[in-house]
C-alpha cells in the first residue's frame, strides 16, 4: 500500500510537466494541420481571397505603412513555408507561388528589386551632364561645344526624334557619347496609365537605336522622373527588364517653362550643392536655345570646382527619386503581371544574345577601312586595331593582354572548375603580350570558368568574366572590389572596361579626341615609385611585394 502511494506521489509530481508536454504537442499538430490546410489550398489555387488589393483599391497603400507591409512579408514566408515543405508540388506551382508572393509584395508598395549593387566611384569628383527630349535641330550644336571642350555627355533619347535625326544618333555614338532610352513620344497618358504603354515605347525606341548604332542601351529615363509616376512594378520590371533607371539631383530649370533664359539656368545649376558624383538635367529637343547658350558656363563652372566629366553607365550608380504617391489610377492583376513578366523575360534574354552576338561580329569586320584606338599612357603609346576595342554604353572595351602590356604589367589566365572546385591551370600569359598572339582557346564553359590576373603597378587585379567581377589589391594589402561589370572572352581574350580599370589603379582618362584616321584616349596613371610586384608566401597566403626604385638614388629595395 505504501508502494502504491508513492507511486502515485511520483506520478503527481510528473503531472504538471506532462500536461505541459501534451500541450505543446497539441500546438504542434494544429500548427501542422493549419499548415498542410494552407498548402492544399495553395495547390488548388485559392488564393484570391488573400489578394485584397487586387480587387478593391485603386493605388497600393502608403509605403510608410508598417502594418501592410508586415502582413505581405508574413504572406510571402508563408508560401515560401508552403513550398519548402510540400515537395509534391511541381516546378510550376513553385514558380507561381513565387510569382504570386513578389506580386503581393508589389502590391502592398514593397520594393522587390534584386540583390545589392556594387557601383564604381571615380576617384576625382564627376559630373554626368544628360539631355533629353532630343534629338533636335539643336543637337548638333550641343555636340559641336562638347567637342570643342573635350568631354562626353549621356543624351536620353526619343524614339520619334531619333528617326527624324538619325545622323545626330549616330554622331553621338561615333563621338563617345552613351545614349539612353527616353521612349517613343514622352506622352505621360500614354506611359503611365498601364505598363503596357511604356514597355511598348521602350521596346520601340531600343531597336531604333539598335538600327542607327548597332548597340542596345541598357540606360532608361522615365519622362517626367519616377517621382509619382512609377509604383514599384514599374520600377520591377524595368529591373527585371536589364534597364538602370536613371533621375537627376541638379535640375538646371531649363524645362520649366517656355524659353527659360540662359542666366536663370545657370544660376539653378552653381546654386546646387556639390557633391562627388553629380547627374545634371539638361534639354536638348527644340525650343531649348537658351540652353545652349549656358551650356559654355555651365562646363566652365564644374571644371573651375576640379570636376572631371563623364558619361552614365551600368557601373555608375543611379540617382532614383522616392516614388511618392502616384499621380495615375492604375491597378495590376496577377495575371497582368505573369504576362507582363513573360514579354519582360523573352526580351532579356534575347537582348543578351544579341549583345553576345555584337561583340562577336566586330572580330569579322573587313579591316580595309578599319577604325583603331590609340592609348597614350604616360608617353608611351599603343594603337588598337578595329578587331581589339568596340564601345559599351559609351564606355571602351579593351583586352586585358593589350592593356596589361601597355601598362607595363604581368597578366595570368587562371582556370577553375566551375563548381569552385581547386585551382586547375595558371598560365603566365607574357608570351602572348609579346607576340600578339591571341589567348589560348576559351575552355569549355560547363566543365570550368576562366578567371584572369594582372599585376600592374604594385596592385593585383582579379577577373571573374563568370561573376562579371574584379577585385583589386593594392600594394598595402586594402582590398576593393566591384561587381556588374562588363567583361566579355573573346575568342580567347578577355575585354575589360578601360575607364574602370585605370580607375581602380588609381589613374585617370582626363581627355579624348577623335579624327579621320584613329580615336585617341588620354591616360595618366600615378607614379606610386612602385614597379613590378613580386608575391610572397607568408603563414601560407600570398601577399604582395614591390620592387621599388627611388628615381634619384638609382637604387632598388624589395618591401612587404
Amino acid at each position: 500500500m505504501m508502494l502504491r502511494e508513492g507511486a502515485c506521489d511520483r506520478a503527481a509530481l510528473r503531472g504538471p510537466g506532462r500536461e505541459r508536454r501534451v500541450r505543446r504537442s497539441r500546438g504542434a499538430a494544429l500548427a501542422l494541420l493549419f499548415v498542410l490546410l494552407f498548402t492544399a489550398a495553395v495547390s488548388r489555387g485559392d488564393l484570391n481571397d488573400a489578394i485584397v488589393y487586387a480587387g478593391e483599391a485603386e493605388v497600393p497603400p502608403n509605403l510608410l505603412d508598417d502594418r501592410a507591409v508586415q502582413k505581405a512579408e508574413s504572406r510571402v514566408r508563408t508560401l515560401e513555408l508552403a513550398d519548402r515543405r510540400t515537395p509534391e508540388l511541381t516546378n510550376d506551382r513553385i514558380e507561381t507561388n513565387h510569382a504570386r508572393a513578389i506580386y503581393e509584395q508589389l502590391t502592398y508598395g514593397k520594393m522587390a528589386l534584386q540583390e545589392e549593387k556594387r557601383y564604381r566611384v571615380p576617384e576625382r569628383p564627376t559630373v554626368y551632364l544628360t539631355f533629353d527630349d532630343g534629338p533636335s535641330k539643336l543637337t548638333e550644336q550641343v555636340l559641336d561645344i562638347l567637342a570643342e571642350e573635350g568631354i562626353a555627355a549621356t543624351f536620353f533619347v526619343l524614339g520619334e526624334a531619333a528617326e527624324r535625326h538619325a545622323d545626330l544618333v549616330k554622331r553621338m555614338a561615333q563621338e563617345g557619347h552613351a545614349i539612353g532610352n527616353h521612349t517613343y513620344n514622352h506622352r505621360y497618358a500614354e506611359l503611365y496609365e498601364e505598363f503596357g504603354g511604356l514597355w511598348d515605347q521602350v521596346l520601340q525606341t531600343d531597336e531604333i537605336i539598335y538600327q542607327l548604332t548597332g548597340k542596345r542601351s541598357r540606360l532608361f529615363r522615365a519622362p517626367g522622373g519616377t517621382h509619382q509616376n512609377f509604383d514599384p512594378f514599374y520600377a520591377y520590371y524595368m529591373e527585371q527588364a536589364g534597364y538602370i533607371v536613371y533621375d537627376w539631383d541638379v535640375d538646371s530649370g531649363d524645362a520649366k517653362r517656355r524659353g527659360v533664359p540662359a542666366d536663370e539656368i545657370l544660376y539653378n545649376v552653381v546654386s546646387a550643392p556639390l557633391k562627388h558624383e553629380i547627374h545634371v538635367l539638361l534639354h536638348d529637343g527644340a525650343g531649348h536655345e537658351e540652353t545652349v547658350k549656358a551650356l559654355p558656363e555651365i562646363i566652365r563652372y564644374y571644371q573651375e570646382q576640379g570636376y572631371a566629366f563623364d558619361v552614365l553607365d551600368p557601373s555608375v550608380q543611379p540617382r532614383q527619386f522616392s516614388l511618392g504617391k502616384l499621380k495615375w489610377k492604375r491597378k495590376i492583376s496577377f495575371q497582368q503581371h505573369e504576362q507582363f513578366m513573360e514579354r519582360i523575360m523573352d526580351f532579356r534574354t534575347l537582348r543578351e544574345n544579341g549583345l553576345r552576338e555584337h561583340s562577336l561580329k566586330s572580330w569579322r569586320q573587313d579591316p580595309a577601312a578599319e577604325e583603331r584606338l590609340l592609348l597614350q599612357v604616360n608617353g608611351r603609346n599603343m594603337v588598337l586595331s578595329e578587331r581589339e576595342f568596340y564601345i559599351v554604353d559609351g564606355h571602351y572595351q579593351v583586352p586585358l593582354d593589350r592593356l596589361t602590356a601597355v601598362l607595363d604589367g604581368r597578366l595570368w589566365k587562371v582556370e577553375r572548375k566551375a563548381a569552385g572546385g581547386p585551382l586547375e591551370k595558371a598560365e603566365d600569359m607574357r608570351p602572348q603580350i609579346a607576340d600578339g598572339m591571341k589567348g589560348p582557346a576559351a575552355v569549355d564553359p560547363a566543365r570550368m570558368h576562366n578567371r584572369y590576373r594582372a599585376e600592374i603597378a604594385g596592385h593585383m587585379i582579379v577577373y571573374d568574366p563568370a561573376m562579371q567581377s574584379m577585385i583589386v589589391r593594392g600594394p598595402g594589402g586594402e582590398e576593393r572590389s566591384l561587381t556588374s561589370v562588363q567583361l566579355e572572352e573573346i575568342d580567347g581574350r578577355l575585354f575589360v572596361p578601360l575607364r574602370g580599370t585605370v580607375e581602380m589603379l588609381g589613374g585617370s582618362i582626363p581627355s579624348y579626341s577623335v579624327d579621320q584616321e584613329m580615336k585617341q584616349v588620354r591616360i595618366d596613371m600615378p607614379n606610386t615609385g612602385y614597379g613590378r610586384g613580386v608575391w610572397w608566401k607568408v603563414s601560407g597566403q600570398y601577399r604582395m611585394g614591390s620592387i621599388w626604385s627611388h628615381p634619384l638614388l638609382k637604387q632598388s629595395t624589395v618591401t612587404l
